[in-house]
């Protein structure tokens, strides 16, 4: 992890507790520090970011994370996330 990366994720984590979890598997995306900044410009930090995924997205970081995706390319419909070339598999 770079430590950019490392910054960006403090700073949407806000010392919420239940962050961390989530941002383990935001780091699995290959757009992940696009995805990370997004979230800071929007405000969905902390309490609000672990809100916003578990109503808004029904508790899916894949989810959540295509609709980011979707907001960053200005796309009209949502895309699914393909493992390999979205999403890290190992």
């Amino acid at each position: 992890m770079t430590p950019d990366r490392r910054m960006l994720m403090l700073i949407v984590m806000d010392d919420h507790p239940a962050a961390p979890p989530l941002l383990y598997h935001v780091d699995r995306f290959r757009r992940c520090d696009e995805i990370l900044r997004w979230l800071i410009n929007n405000y969905l930090i902390g309490r609000k970011f672990v809100e916003w995924v578990r109503h808004e997205h029904g508790n899916s970081i894949l989810r959540a994370g295509a609709h980011v995706l979707m907001k960053i390319d200005r796309d009209r419909v949502i895309k699914p996330v393909i493992g390999g070339r979205d999403y890290i598999l190992n």
